[in-house]
């Protein structure tokens, strides 16, 4: 309800997503918003070879969280239907097509408008590894502290293991903790604002323990 699809144009030209866009092959952007059942949706459309595409699709909702107001990702895909997947740029799990290599981009922006909007942060709920990993680069740990310390505890025992290995791996759920099969548990992410901590000096020592606790292989 804040904002317009010009403005949301101007922000697209402004902060160079659509010149990244168009070194792509896109032209001839058109945003859209309206509402949808979980929340307010955007739209980003661009043109190649005489025919329209769908490159980025977001929905959001304001969530309170205790005494905070945030703004909660329930959808956010960023697609680049021109590209192929090949061997150093594998299909991951929930891919249609290849993305547009915006997701720090996306996550910026997203910290922005919550930032305008006066809300406390961010939050999602990430489905796969891949996009937890991408949620980590973005500055977003999971709001539970244990949650936060088995994976970490994962990234430090399965470095080794390629993104779209481990990431499948994880699917299928062919990686065991503590010998015991794992379930990737889909659990609420939280970027804070610039300078905050999130977890406090209590929540990083129980991320530190169950880190500490617990192991990761393939099984």
């Amino acid at each position: 309800g804040y904002y317009t699809p010009e403005g949301l144009e101007y922000a697209g030209e402004r902060y160079g997503l659509f010149a990244h866009l168009r070194r792509l092959g896109f032209d001839s952007f058109r945003v859209a918003t309206d509402r949808e059942p979980r929340g307010h949706r955007l739209r980003v459309f661009g043109v190649a070879a005489r025919a329209e595409h769908l490159l980025v699709e977001c929905v959001l909702e304001r969530r309170h969280l205790g005494a905070d107001e945030y703004l909660y990702v329930h959808w956010l895909t960023l697609r680049n239907p021109l590209a192929r997947f090949h061997t150093e740029r594998p299909r991951l799990p929930g891919q249609e097509v290849p993305g547009l290599g915006l997701a720090r981009e996306a996550g910026e922006l997203l910290a922005r408008i919550a930032d305008r909007l006066e809300l406390a942060g961010v939050l999602l709920r990430p489905a796969w590894f891949h996009t937890a990993l991408q949620a980590r680069h973005m500055g977003m740990r999971f709001l539970d502290a244990a949650r936060q310390g088995r994976f970490e505890a994962m990234l430090r025992d399965l470095s080794h293991v390629p993104l779209r290995d481990l990431t499948l791996a994880v699917a299928e759920g062919r990686v065991r903790m503590n010998g015991a099969p794992y379930q990737w548990e889909a659990d609420v992410m939280v970027s804070a604002p610039a300078g905050a901590d999130s977890a406090g000096d209590e929540g990083n020592a129980e991320v530190a323990a169950e880190r500490g606790r617990v192991g990761f292989e393939l099984g």
